[in-house]
């Protein structure tokens, strides 16, 4: 039978790391013979953890999280309070504080979203593209993919501590729809629920 280089390196690797357990005199049972298939971070852990972590569904998941996490790793402060607030993606003639604004004064009015996240100790972010609001001197995107594309490394992180929602409106309806296709295609867990709204079709 002939080897793969890369189960050549897995078996060189896996003598050397048998031969370091030896040395210090751990004992790791001989892994098996599949063990040449698994990847190098896989065969570290079943030494490291005295040949308990064998590969399986639940140690693949593990390893997918700690991959997406090390892809995605949390944004500065400055970048992250540019964009989001909470998750929730505003209309076209409207910006963040659709969802962040309760108002002031005589136009103030209880945000039933806001109330509920209070109670319920959530985390609320809304996006706040280019073009309105406070970054109104910033170029808009001219494509909901652009800006989905944009926004997947802010968010990204904060996908995957928690179960999460997205709320949307109208045309934010299409850029909550391109941004979670794009993140679905880089592995990243969906939302639990999404609170799509809107008007009915245009009849032409």
């Amino acid at each position: 039978m002939t080897l793969t280089e890369a189960e050549v390196r897995a078996i060189n690797l896996i003598e050397v790391l048998q031969e370091e357990a030896d040395d210090d005199g751990r004992l790791v049972p001989e892994p098996p013979e599949e063990a040449r298939t698994w990847s190098e971070q896989q065969i570290r852990a079943y030494f490291k953890s005295g040949g308990a972590a064998v590969p399986g569904p639940a140690t693949d998941a593990a390893a997918a999280v700690a991959d997406l996490a090390a892809r995605f790793p949390p944004p500065d402060a400055a970048t992250f309070a540019r964009w989001l607030r909470i998750l929730c993606f505003p209309n076209a003639g409207n910006a963040e504080d659709m969802y962040t604004s309760e108002g002031t004064g005589v136009r103030r009015a209880p945000s039933p979203l806001l109330d509920w996240c209070r109670a319920n100790d959530a985390e609320c972010l809304a996006v706040q593209p280019p073009g309105r609001n406070m970054r109104g001197k910033e170029p808009p995107f001219t494509s909901c993919e652009a800006l989905a594309a944009a926004l997947l490394p802010v968010l990204a992180s904060r996908l995957l501590g928690a179960p999460y929602v997205v709320v949307a409106h109208s045309v934010g309806t299409w850029n909550a729809y391109e941004f979670l296709r794009l993140a679905q295609q880089q592995g990243l867990p969906m939302p639990a629920k999404v609170f799509l709204s809107g008007k009915l079709r245009w009849r032409c």
